[in-house]
């Protein structure tokens, strides 16, 4: 079944206002990695701090699965399956875990996404906001898994 070309542009049109919002709360200049992607998981938008985070420059990143950099990475399972979860409940969520980037960094990451409605209980993407834990151990599992809506 063809999704109707009015709903395509109004989907676009959150993800659109949602990066808009993003890039004047001053995401650009961010220190901390976003990224926001589509219900599919896929890529819209990422900001300077996320290549610098990951390793991973932005042209490799836009238009691709979340779930692949996830895979590459080596995420847990559960992990993944706990976020995804809370994703598709329309539940934001934190998490902490160990990460290697794709330069070979080893670092500890807080993690917290978030879904976006164009209306209530219907979700249209999701907002992950990142940041770096210089001073944590880093462990081979994953630290906490916490709902927060």
């Amino acid at each position: 079944m063809e999704v109707p070309s009015s709903h395509r542009r109004q989907k676009d049109s959150v993800l659109s206002n949602a990066i808009a919002q993003a890039r004047s709360d001053g995401a650009e200049s961010s220190d901390h990695a976003m990224i926001i992607g589509d219900r599919a998981g896929i890529v819209a938008w990422a900001n300077a701090a996320w290549s610098r985070m990951t390793g991973i420059p932005l042209a490799e990143t836009i238009h691709k699965p979340i779930t692949h950099f996830l895979e590459v990475a080596e995420i847990e399972l559960e992990l993944v399956d706990f976020v995804g979860q809370h994703f598709l409940e329309g539940r934001s969520c934190l998490v902490e875990f160990p990460f290697e980037t794709f330069d070979h960094r080893k670092i500890q990451v807080h993690l917290e996404v978030q879904p976006i409605r164009k209306a209530p209980g219907e979700l249209d993407g999701f907002m992950a906001v990142a940041r770096v834990f210089s001073n944590h151990d880093i462990s081979s599992s994953a630290l906490s898994l916490r709902s927060t809506r």
